[in-house]
């Protein structure tokens, strides 16, 4: 009997935290997919504003496997697809857009501290990751020229459904999908983020400190898991 699975990436895509912050991991796709079989169904269900390109990396590795063991491998935008998650819907068989989808794409980013040889590796492997693993994945549904493909990935490109499928060969399904705006402080990374995905809470725009009556600060000291949180951002693309 076929089996059909659905797998949610709602949320960012990371490394699993100890403090339960709800992203989504090449781990729990492994765990969704692991009964899988030639001729069974993964259906991918995306409202996501990113996350670790390394992570992203390894669950477009293993959907490459199911592909080749002849699992059909759909995705869907359901909302937003951006940065690490809009490659990430380029190992699928086919893509689906719906009227209301966005997107976005971008050249990974890191952080180094370090010398300048260790900074000078990091960007070598920015370059390498940009090269030998995003653009093989976009290349496969894009109905632009790589040169302008680069260039919209340089500028940090926000594209609606239309756009979507000017760029690259998507089905657009012909209704709007409700769902809420995924939150996350990535959008405070990002150089043109719409204004519907901007939170207080983001990196660059953080909510002003509390003060009692006597001018003291009165902002809550960051727990072990905002301190996680930061870090991990510090590592994504």
């Amino acid at each position: 009997m076929m089996m059909k699975i659905s797998f949610y990436l709602y949320s960012e895509i990371n490394t699993p935290s100890p403090w339960g912050d709800g992203t989504v991991s090449a781990n729990d796709l492994k765990e969704a997919t692991k009964d899988l079989k030639q001729g069974d169904e993964l259906n991918i269900y995306v409202n996501s504003p990113g996350g670790s390109v390394f992570e992203a990396v390894a669950m477009t590795a293993q959907l490459k496997r199911l592909r080749k063991a002849g699992v059909t491998v759909s995705a869907y935008i359901d909302g937003l697809a951006a940065s690490a998650a809009s490659f990430l819907i380029m190992a699928a068989h086919n893509v689906y857009v719906y009227n209301t989808s966005m997107m976005m794409i971008h050249k990974p980013m890191g952080m180094c501290f370090g010398n300048a040889a260790e900074m000078l590796d990091t960007a070598a492997m920015l370059e390498q990751v940009e090269n030998a693993t995003m653009m093989p994945l976009y290349n496969r549904f894009s109905k632009v020229d790589e040169s302008e493909l680069k260039d919209m990935i340089e500028a940090e490109t926000w594209m609606d459904a239309d756009q979507i499928c000017e760029t690259f060969d998507f089905y657009l399904i012909d209704e709007d999908k409700e769902v809420s705006n995924v939150s996350s402080k990535l959008f405070g990374m990002y150089k043109h983020t719409p204004e519907r995905f901007k939170k207080t809470d983001n990196l660059k725009n953080p909510p002003a400190a509390d003060s009692d009556a006597d001018g003291n600060d009165q902002t809550e000291p960051a727990t072990p898991a905002d301190l996680d949180r930061y870090k991990r951002i510090l590592e994504t693309i």
